[in-house]
């Protein structure tokens, strides 16, 4: 009975730890997405279908093809911005390169599809990579350099929605950091029996740079890419997208916008994959604001 026991704590023990592609919660796959949903659709829902594609360094196809083929114009005045601190997004339209594609519906190179639904204007968080010990970098924003020093810290992307009055989707995009260990913060709890009362929740201390943030208008059903540029050592877009230690890969965020609205999912193109084994769930974790 012991030896029984200490495999099951054994076993437990291992499913607690373990590397960044541990499977703490199940994904939601496109297969998952094409589930009916019960909530959560109206006339302000955005859909927002989440793919983080992980290469080898250098990838011909995550740092050339899909650039040739985008539009990186779209940002206007805080393309500078940008390329200082290593970052680069650009508007791929409604159909991402072929080879690109491919990589999306490839379990080796996208483990971890996710289909997110929230209310526009409520913040949205994507996990880019896993959490290191130690980061410090330089950022550069309002025309000056700052220095980021932060233990335990990861890299994430916040992102909120806004609809115009034509029917397009403003996506605006924030780098955020978080940090620090876990701490308890007053939090209301409401009792079965209705009475609220005061509780902790634990969280870790988050950073926001708005400083690095910046915005896209696509039309619905359209696709963006978020990644790093390789010539910019030493910035924080490298190191939310770049692994050095270990296998060294790159990583590349991919997003398709659409208006979740009542009465079916809109504009879902077929996809002829099965449900991937979600083993990076950590890598694209979203937290929302409840309605």
């Amino acid at each position: 009975m012991r030896h029984c026991m200490a495999a099951a704590l054994a076993l437990a023990a291992a499913s607690l730890t373990g590397c960044f592609t541990a499977t703490p919660d199940r994904a939601l796959t496109h297969y998952d997405a094409k589930m009916p949903f019960s909530t959560l659709a109206g006339d302000d829902v955005v859909q927002l279908d989440v793919y983080l594609v992980e290469r080898p360094i250098a990838d011909l196809c995550i740092n050339r093809e899909v650039w040739e083929l985008a539009d990186e114009q779209v940002l206007q005045e805080r393309k500078q911005v940008l390329e200082e601190n290593g970052f680069r997004a650009c508007v791929l339209g409604d159909s991402p390169p072929d080879s690109l594609r491919a990589m999306l519906l490839s379990e080796r190179s996208c483990a971890n599809p996710r289909r997110l639904r929230f209310h526009a204007g409520k913040p949205t968080q994507i996990v880019l990579g896993p959490v290191e010990s130690r980061l410090a970098v330089p950022l550069h924003q309002d025309g000056g350099v700052t220095t980021v020093d932060l233990d335990q810290a990861q890299c994430l992307l916040q992102i909120t929605t806004r609809l115009t009055d034509d029917g397009q989707i403003v996506l605006q995009f924030a780098p955020q950091i978080r940090h620090g260990q876990q701490e308890g913060t007053p939090h209301p709890v409401q009792e079965p029996s209705g009475e609220l009362r005061w509780g902790p929740q634990l969280g870790q201390p988050t950073e926001t740079y708005l400083g690095l943030s910046w915005e896209l208008t696509v039309a619905p059903n359209s696709y963006v890419a978020i990644g790093t540029r390789l010539d910019r050592d030493d910035t924080l877009g490298q190191r939310a997208f770049l692994n050095m230690e270990g296998l060294r890969t790159q990583r590349l965020l991919v997003l398709r916008a659409s208006r979740a609205l009542a009465g079916g999912v809109p504009g879902e193109e077929t996809h002829d994959r099965s449900p991937p084994l979600a083993l990076q769930a950590g890598w694209v974790s979203a937290r929302g604001t409840a309605p």
